[in-house]
């Protein structure tokens, strides 16, 4: 339990709910806290290969923040201490926010106007980019830097919850988020609001009133729901009416109730964002960031170096030049498509040299190679990534589970990790040519009057979007890769399934084919 720090601001002081949060951190002070730095020493690159790969699966963990990383944590600090100025319990803000909750409740009305006058000073804010670039991750450690929970006991009895991160469930399902969130109170209170307000007979509308309720009582400092694309899932038009519900409620808990709200989602969320999140207008100060992948600059050649130091193989590669380029190529500036690139080759020159005893040196061949059989479920995102697609970039976002794939992948290389199963039969999301353009810029209005005259694809380059494109059928089209292509000219003279596909580089040649490069 963390003690309380002069504060410096005169409207946090004298505030309990933010006198017993962590003292302000500098710039400097907030990349350490959120650097991780994997345990390694030169004498472990000397240990058996069984023993080793285990040391490269700490690559995992590593974390070297940025200036995107610094930033987010400078806002996210913000809209948490600010969101408690208006809800100073030694002051009438907070009793009053108490009652006007109690009058909802009575009312069963989440949107009903407040009862008494109060100061609002939350805000809200989102975070949105292609998967992989860390957002979650970065996310997670920003809020581990808060206590989950603070115990009070003078000057009044509360346990007060700095923050709560829920994951929006897969289909999408508001209900589910609500359960969710009682659910993870009963687990860090030891309370049992699921059981009194999660049941199964409870309308969406009763949830959200209760939702709010609890936070307030409490002291929710901040609500972070992340994947909030997943909303886009819900296929019903009840869920579909829930959705907007939701994202109203999530509204009123900014503006009118005065809880902080944090979205993060890929890149499908930003339409979602635009059209029912806008309203949201305290949060106009602190917008949302957009996370793109990392271009080839000094930041991201800085995180490979940092990186490329752990290396758990009998002979050290140096960086060079080349597999600098390599590693970018094949990766796109997606930072855990890098990380899981260095950590399966580390895996892999270590497997190879068990079997053929031809030492460990990392190639770009090698890296090129892990990348073709390993990463074979997100070519087709990669591939959009080279081309600047957007069409293709928006189809591809949230399709694959990439680091389950990755699981699987290094479970079958170092045999120390579970199985994990992969549905290698999901079919491609319907396009929203609306939510396309706006991710090329375009406000939504202008979106919908081209996506309107526009029957078919759109462009990839928005300078040069046609009116008049031709309607594209793809009802017939195999993707790359289609096992049905593979097979499609085999006949019953020709060898079998296996042959076939091994020939084809389907299925990747077993240790003892792999010539190490040099």
């Amino acid at each position: 339990m963390s003690k309380e720090h002069p504060c410096l601001i005169p409207e946090y002081d004298g505030n309990p709910f933010i006198a017993r949060l962590p003292p302000i951190k500098s710039r400097k002070e907030i990349f350490k806290s959120l650097q991780f730095k994997p345990d390694y020493s030169e004498e472990e690159c000397g240990y058996p290969a069984h023993y080793r790969k285990h040391f490269v699966l700490r690559l995992g963990r590593f974390f070297e923040p940025v200036s995107r990383h610094v930033e987010l944590a400078e806002r996210l600090d913000y809209i948490l201490r600010q969101g408690y100025v208006g809800r100073n319990p030694m002051t009438h803000d907070y009793i009053r926010h108490l009652q006007n909750d109690f009058h909802r409740t009575r009312q069963k009305d989440i949107f009903a106007e407040n009862l008494l006058p109060v100061e609002n000073t939350a805000t809200s804010f989102s975070v949105i980019g292609c998967s992989g670039v860390g957002k979650s991750k970065a996310i997670e450690k920003i809020l581990h830097q808060y206590p989950s929970r603070i115990a009070h006991t003078e000057p009044f009895s509360l346990v007060q919850l700095p923050w709560l991160k829920l994951d929006c469930p897969h289909q999408g399902s508001p209900r589910q988020l609500c359960k969710n969130f009682f659910a993870s109170l009963d687990r860090l209170l030891g309370t049992e609001y699921e059981k009194l307000y999660g049941n199964v007979k409870a309308g969406l509308d009763e949830m959200l009133v209760h939702m709010a309720q609890v936070a307030n009582l409490h002291a929710l400092g901040l609500l972070v729901i992340d994947e909030i694309q997943h909303l886009r899932k819900s296929k019903s038009s009840q869920n579909l009416a829930g959705s907007e519900q939701l994202l109203n409620f999530l509204v009123t808990l900014v503006n009118t109730i005065g809880v902080p709200v944090v979205l993060i989602g890929t890149l499908s969320a930003k339409a979602i964002l635009q059209k029912d999140f806008r309203q949201a207008r305290r949060g106009a100060g602190f917008g949302a960031a957009q996370w793109d992948r990392y271009p080839y600059d000094v930041e991201w050649k800085h995180i490979v170096e940092r990186i490329w130091k752990y290396q758990w193989t009998r002979t050290y590669t140096p960086l060079s030049t080349e597999i600098l380029d390599v590693l970018y190529d094949e990766s796109q500036g997606i930072l855990d498509v890098l990380v899981k690139l260095i950590m399966l080759t580390q895996l892999k020159i270590i497997s190879i040299n068990e079997v053929r005893a031809q030492g460990e040196h990392i190639t770009p061949d090698l890296i090129k190679m892990v990348a073709t059989e390993d990463f074979k479920l997100i070519h087709p995102m990669i591939n959009a990534l080279r081309n600047n697609d957007y069409e293709a970039i928006f189809q591809y976002d949230d399709l694959y589970d990439f680091t389950e794939h990755i699981a699987n992948r290094v479970s079958k290389v170092s045999g120390v990790l579970s199985q994990s199963s992969v549905d290698l039969t999901t079919s491609k999301p319907e396009i929203d040519k609306v939510a396309v353009l706006m991710r090329m810029g375009i406000s939504e209005e202008q979106a919908r009057q081209i996506a309107g005259s526009v029957d078919g694809s759109i462009s990839t380059k928005p300078k040069v979007l046609s009116h008049a494109e031709e309607k594209r059928n793809t009802s017939n089209t195999h993707v790359e890769g289609d096992l049905r292509e593979a097979l499609a000219t085999r006949d019953v003279s020709s060898p079998t399934v296996y042959e076939v596909l091994k020939h084809q580089g389907i299925i990747s040649c077993p240790l003892e084919d792999f010539e190490v490069g040099t």
